[in-house]
């Protein structure tokens, strides 16, 4: 018997079928050593070791197909149970392979990701359309509007809407922690906000946020980079992207 190791028997879908026929198999490998020349004997331990080799690629093929199936009803409906799905999804797909890359590596690549391509054309370009936003900035449309302050009764929305079970960035700061305490955290969120929005200010520390690389399928054999990973960006759930979007479209249906 080939493949299996101590760490595979204690996989979710290694079930009493498997460790049954396991046995069996191992009882023929006993008697086969003992009697290593006998053909009936051969023949009968390899024919069971096969039908146990199939049957393991289709308890496991079962065991992933029935993850799936959950994930695809659960991703809109039961977001916390979507992700630990996926986590056992990804714990069972996890090889023992080390990451060889240096840190130093990481840090470049991620940086050259975020950084302005050493190019004319595109500098040209970027200094243009900054040129462009200063004029419309400076620029009296006559309307006013997306500069009032914040209400109450759109922050109250805003925390509606935020979604429960999300990461946290790096202040920690859960949308649950956000949603329980406004009761007594309004007066406090407004003012943060609209002191945001009227001073065109935003704060550094929002803007940062961690970046996990997706390994791709070939990593273990091919640890260099040599193209893009993509990647999960945890930021701040503490910011007022949900209040902006808002404004600019009503914005939008005033000029339009």
């Amino acid at each position: 018997m080939q493949g299996i190791t101590k760490k595979e028997e204690e996989k979710k879908w290694f079930d009493q079928d498997l460790n049954s026929m396991k046995k069996h198999v191992n009882d023929k490998a006993v008697l086969m050593s003992k009697f290593p020349k006998d053909p009936i004997l051969r023949g009968s331990f390899f024919k069971l070791n096969k039908q146990f080799a199939k049957l393991r690629r289709k308890k496991k093929r079962e065991f992933r197909g029935n993850i799936l199936d959950r994930l695809s009803n659960l991703e809109s409906e039961n977001p916390k149970d979507y992700w630990n799905l996926v986590n056992e999804l990804r714990h069972e797909n996890n090889s023992e392979t080390k990451n060889n890359i240096d840190g130093d590596i990481w840090y470049k690549y991620f940086s050259d990701l975020s950084s302005i391509p050493e190019n004319e054309h595109i500098k040209s370009k970027i200094k243009e359309i900054k040129s462009k936003l200063e004029l419309l900035e400076n620029k009296n449309f006559g309307f006013s509007e997306i500069d009032f302050k914040i209400t109450p009764g759109e922050l109250q929305k805003a925390l509606r809407q935020l979604k429960s079970g999300k990461s946290p960035g790096l202040d920690t700061i859960t949308n649950e922690m956000l949603k329980v305490s406004q009761s007594y955290m309004q007066d406090c969120l407004l003012k943060l906000f609209n002191a945001i929005l009227l001073s065109g200010i935003y704060p550094s520390k929002w803007s940062e946020s961690y970046i996990t690389p997706i390994f791709k399928s070939d990593y273990p054999q091919n640890p260099e980079i040599t193209q893009v990973w993509p990647s999960i960006i945890v930021l701040a759930n503490f910011s007022i992207p949900f209040f902006i979007t808002d404004l600019i479209n009503f914005y939008l249906i005033i000029i339009s």
